[in-house]
């Protein structure tokens, strides 16, 4: 048995199915650990009942494959974690489960948050489609105030521009309008799907965090920083003109359009 690691990066065979009880006994074996990476493509449901286990070094997760890894997520507690990178399957909103994880762990200080930014267009996920789908993204960025960078794949674009826009711009907000994510530095979005309004709520946020002239407007007394990197995979056609006019607000964008069926 493994023990006394630091870091851990287990990435199982197709063929390889351990129950998940057993994968949370390896976790439990290496108190130090500082950085975790699991990925799974077949789990077992637990043999033996699981326990809220806490690693109070660990400061980056990574978990990727089968969606009973989100059970191993509802399992831990991390008082120190920066990063969190999620390519699990989709079989429910993930936003409940990473709300529990942050009260849980006393709500530490994330910087980066991934949900299914590598599989975005994975044929593993066929069935049910990336793990990005999050039903309410002003409620769980909300919970995220010093993230730094966000990557998304799979979500629809709207509601997350929405919330990550300026606080009046979203009707859903029901508590005292604040930036959301006021740190944000670096965006990436793939295979997001994309309405009448994709590109224009694109722009709206671009605009209002990273304004032609100076800084964004202070609400609640915070001011965002401005995005310095946008990352555009798979979503939907911008038009040469849009990316021309991003690239005068942003730094760092690079797009590429959505792959067609031939």
């Amino acid at each position: 048995m493994l023990r006394g690691l630091h870091t851990l990066n287990l990435r199982a065979l197709p063929t390889s199915h351990l129950p998940l009880d057993r994968i949370l006994h390896i976790l439990s074996n290496n108190p130090q650990l500082k950085t975790v990476a699991l990925h799974f493509q077949g789990v077992l449901p637990a043999i033996l009942p699981l326990k809220i286990l806490t690693l109070p070094h660990v400061t980056s997760l990574t978990l990727g494959g089968h969606f009973l890894l989100t059970q191993l997520l509802d399992s831990l507690t991390l008082p120190i974690l920066d990063s969190l990178i999620l390519d699990i399957e989709a079989r429910d909103a993930i936003e409940d489960v990473i709300s529990s994880l942050l009260t849980r762990s006393n709500r530490p200080p994330i910087q980066q948050l991934s949900i299914a930014y590598g599989v975005a267009a994975n044929a593993a996920t066929f069935y049910y489609g990336p793990g990005g789908i999050v039903i309410t993204w002003t409620t769980l960025l909300s919970e995220l105030p010093h993230l730094k960078t966000l990557t998304i794949g799979g979500t629809a674009l709207e509601p997350l521009l929405i919330a990550l826009g300026l606080p009046e711009d979203d009707p859903n907000q029901s508590q005292a309008l604040v930036w959301t994510c006021p740190a944000l530095e670096f965006l990436g979005l793939r295979s997001c799907h994309a309405h009448n309004e994709g590109v224009t709520k694109l722009v709206q946020m671009v605009d209002a965090r990273n304004p032609e002239h100076g800084t964004a407007p202070a609400v609640g007394g915070v001011t965002p920083v401005k995005l310095n990197r946008l990352e555009f995979h798979e979503c939907t056609s911008l038009g040469e003109d849009v990316v021309q006019w991003l690239e005068t607000r942003i730094e760092d964008v690079i797009c590429s359009d959505p792959t067609t069926d031939r």
